[in-house]
C-alpha cells in the first residue's frame, strides 16, 4: 500500500486555505483516455488539498488523494475551478515568462518556451508500507528545477 502526497500548481486562488474533494471519477467516454466527475459510473475518491504557496494568478497547493485513481488529482482540480497549470488535457495552461514579466521580448524565428510546460504535478512524499511486515519507508523529493524557476520569476516579476 502506497500513501501519496503531491505538490501541484493551479490555475487561480483557491477561496479556502485547506479543502476536501469527493467526487466519482469515471472514464470520459466523449474522451478516450480521459476521467471525469460521474456521479452514476464513477468510483467514490476523496482528495485532500492545501494551500501552500499564493501567487498572482496561480497556487502552489499539496493533494493527497485516496485511494489515488488515475487522473483523480486532475480531475477533481478541474471540478472546482482550478486546473494544473500544463495540464492542456484537463483544462490547464502552460505557464509562459511573457505572462508576468514586464517588456518581455521575444526571440525572432523561436517559439517562447514554457517555465512549466509540462503537468505541473511531482509525488513530493511517498509512503510505502508493506503488505507483509507492515512496515514503513518514507521518501521525499526535492522540488523540481521548472518549480523553483516559476517561483522564483513569480517573486521578481509577479503582478
Amino acid at each position: 500500500r502506497q500513501i501519496l502526497t503531491y505538490h501541484a500548481w493551479v490555475h487561480g486562488t483557491p477561496i479556502e486555505s485547506s479543502w476536501q474533494m469527493m467526487e466519482k471519477i469515471a472514464p470520459d467516454r466523449r474522451r478516450l483516455g480521459l476521467y471525469c466527475v460521474s456521479e452514476a459510473t464513477g468510483k467514490k475518491s476523496l482528495t485532500k488539498a492545501k494551500v501552500l504557496r499564493h501567487f498572482p494568478r496561480y497556487t502552489v497547493v499539496e493533494l493527497k488523494p485516496f485511494p489515488d485513481r488515475r487522473h483523480q488529482i486532475n480531475v477533481h482540480m478541474k471540478a472546482v475551478g482550478h486546473p494544473i497549470v500544463g495540464d492542456a488535457r484537463y483544462g490547464g495552461a502552460p505557464f509562459y515568462l511573457s505572462q508576468i514579466k514586464p517588456d518581455y521580448r521575444f526571440k525572432k524565428d523561436r517559439d517562447e518556451r514554457p517555465l512549466i510546460g509540462r503537468p505541473a504535478t511531482h509525488i513530493h512524499d511517498a509512503l510505502i508500507i508493506s503488505p507483509a511486515t507492515e512496515k514503513e519507508r518514507r521518501f521525499q523529493a526535492s522540488t523540481p528545477k521548472d518549480f523553483q524557476v516559476a517561483a522564483r520569476n513569480l517573486e521578481r516579476y509577479g503582478r
